[in-house]
């Protein structure tokens, strides 16, 4: 968690193909009694080639 920031982006992708780019958007306050991060994640279905074809 040290190293996440509100704006971090990461790039994740799986086998088959799909990508994804997950933005980090909040942590809960200090005095929030949950721990919580918000998220935002934009998916890109069959953006990239899958481990079976490429």
């Amino acid at each position: 968690m040290n190293t996440l920031s509100p704006g971090r982006q990461v790039c994740v992708t799986t086998g088959t193909g799909h990508l994804g780019l997950v933005t980090v958007k909040a942590f809960s306050p200090e005095d929030s009694p949950s721990t919580y991060l918000t998220l935002d994640l934009t998916v890109w279905r069959n953006g990239a080639p899958s481990a079976s074809t490429g």
